[in-house]
C-alpha cells in the first residue's frame, strides 16, 4: 500500500514539474509597449529575437487618427484599439528579417525587425 501511495505521489509530482515548463515555456519573456498618437505608432520600429515570445502592448492616445484597430497581416492578427485602453498582442517571430505592422486602413505602419 505505501508503495503505491508512493508511485503515485512520484508521478503527480513529474506531472507538475511538466505542466509548469509548458506555462512557462510560452509565457512573454519581453513586453514593449506602443502609443498611438496623432503621429502614428511610437515608436514605429522594434527589434525582436527570432523565437523568443513577446508580448505588444498598444494603447491608443488619440481620437484624431486612423489607427484604431493593429494588424500583423504575416500572423493574421487583427484588434481593435479603444481608445485609453491597453491591448496586449503575444506571439512568437519564428523567421528573421523585417515584419509589418499597420492601422486598420494600412495608412500608419511600424516595423518589427527580427534578428
Amino acid at each position: 500500500m505505501k508503495r503505491r501511495t508512493l508511485l503515485v505521489l512520484a508521478g503527480l509530482m513529474v506531472l507538475a514539474v511538466i505542466v509548469t515548463a509548458q506555462s512557462q515555456k510560452n509565457k512573454p519573456s519581453k513586453t514593449i509597449t506602443v502609443k498611438i498618437t496623432k503621429k502614428g505608432f511610437e515608436p514605429k520600429e522594434l527589434s525582436l529575437q527570432r523565437d523568443v515570445p513577446v508580448r505588444i502592448t498598444f494603447i491608443r492616445q488619440t481620437t484624431e487618427t486612423c489607427g484604431t484597430e493593429v494588424v500583423f497581416p504575416d500572423y493574421k492578427i487583427s484588434k481593435p484599439l479603444p481608445l485609453n485602453k491597453p491591448v496586449n498582442i503575444e506571439f512568437t517571430p519564428t523567421k528573421e528579417g523585417d515584419l509589418k505592422f499597420t492601422c486598420g486602413m494600412d495608412m500608419l505602419r511600424g516595423k518589427v525587425i527580427v534578428q
